[in-house]
């Protein structure tokens, strides 16, 4: 913790100053976007939220078998993105990586209303990213958890559809 503190503080005259993102081994995403946001907070610093590429990571949304998804904002083009990452320890295989590449290049080839629209794919600390449309809303758990009438199975599958 006094790491950290060191870290956000490390020049106290320039309350409000805006420090760079700098790498800091051993820490996710998560935990660097986590500190810019204790850092304002708290101490009235601005931390730079880590980035991805040109992306700006917000916040967690999820996390599956082969990587973790974050919302991000891009300010080159002023707009919200998913961005997928491939966990650490499995994008040391080349199969992974070349996977996950072949995911974004089919989802760049589809353009439908239901198929996220794929803007960039790329690496970043040695781990492959694929920035893509957000979309806004509940995950199948939470529909499943909360479904608009318990009872109905008719409802249940108008949701699936």
């Amino acid at each position: 913790m006094a790491d950290t503190l060191l870290y956000v503080m490390s020049d106290p005259g320039s309350a409000g100053a805006t420090e760079p993102a700098l790498p800091r081994p051993g820490l996710t995403f998560e935990l660097e976007t986590a500190r810019a946001r204790i850092a304002a907070e708290m101490f009235g610093v601005a931390v730079s939220a880590p980035q991805i590429g040109r992306f700006h990571v917000l916040e967690k949304l999820g996390e599956g078998t082969m990587g973790e998804v974050y919302a991000a904002f891009d300010p080159e083009l002023d707009r919200r993105v998913a961005i997928k990452v491939l966990h650490a320890d499995q994008d040391e295989s080349q199969d992974r990586r070349l996977r996950l590449i072949r995911e974004a290049q089919a989802l760049a080839r589809v353009s439908h209303p239901n198929v996220v629209q794929v803007f960039e794919v790329g690496l970043h600390r040695d781990r492959v990213f694929v920035a893509m449309e957000h979309v806004r809303g509940e995950s199948l758990a939470q529909k499943l958890a909360h479904p608009p009438d318990r009872n109905s199975w008719a409802s249940t599958l108008q949701m699936f559809i």
